[in-house]
């Protein structure tokens, strides 16, 4: 699976993941280096310098950390 690029977001855990997050990981974990986005091109997504996604907690975080510990 992992060389075929054959991956999920399973809930609940990537639920409160936004889309522009999981589309910037299915852009990095391409097979073809060609098609791959390259560092530069990570570096310049709009989900890493925050312009699409708002400023907010991931609700869950709390208590799955709380579990984890």
């Amino acid at each position: 699976m992992i060389k075929n690029c054959e991956f999920e977001f399973p809930s609940p855990f990537w639920d409160d993941v936004s889309d522009t997050a999981k589309e910037l990981i299915r852009s990095i974990l391409v097979v073809d280096p060609a098609k791959r986005m390259t560092a530069d091109d990570i570096l310049n997504h709009p989900w890493v310098h925050g312009e699409i996604t708002s400023v907010s907690s991931l609700p869950s975080v709390p208590e799955k950390m709380k579990i984890y510990n």
